[in-house]
């Protein structure tokens, strides 16, 4: 396939991704406070007294040498996180995949959210039916480091 080509598919689902972001983000604004979160968490590090740990960090905008501007702003990890606007102790993180799926470097970042906040992790993804979508909440594996 030819660079031109994949520039285009990329293009693509780059826009479709944020489109359904998008639509993800007023669906929850109907019954949550949602924050767009614009940390990440990190990769493993080793600290001053040897051990290993993530940490949040800011998230780095994408850079387009080309057109010398930001591709994309908001990479944090999770997406949202979101607060119930009649209790207010009720708060969860979403990550939104329009295929339900986690990759194995995500996964690793859910466990040690999980590990260090007990708040659930929603997955949002695109239903069955068009325009719907379908929330699934993460269940907490133990996940090989291999």
């Amino acid at each position: 396939m030819e660079t031109k080509e994949r520039s285009k598919i990329g293009k693509k689902s780059r826009a479709a991704g944020k489109r359904f972001e998008d639509k993800v983000y007023e669906n929850l604004s109907k019954d949550y406070l949602v924050i767009r979160f614009d940390h990440n968490v990190s990769e493993v590090y080793e600290s001053d007294i040897g051990e290993y740990s993530r940490r949040f960090q800011k998230a780095k905008a994408k850079w387009n040498p080309v057109t010398k501007r930001p591709m994309s702003i908001s990479t944090g990890f999770p997406d949202y996180i979101c607060i119930n606007k009649s209790n207010l102790s009720d708060i969860c993180f979403v990550e939104c995949k329009m295929n339900g799926e986690l990759d194995r470097i995500e996964k690793q970042k859910v466990q040690w959210l999980r590990e260090k906040f007990d708040i659930p992790f929603l997955i949002a993804s695109k239903g069955k039916k068009r325009g719907e979508i379908t929330y699934t909440r993460y269940r907490f594996m133990e996940i090989n480091n291999a």
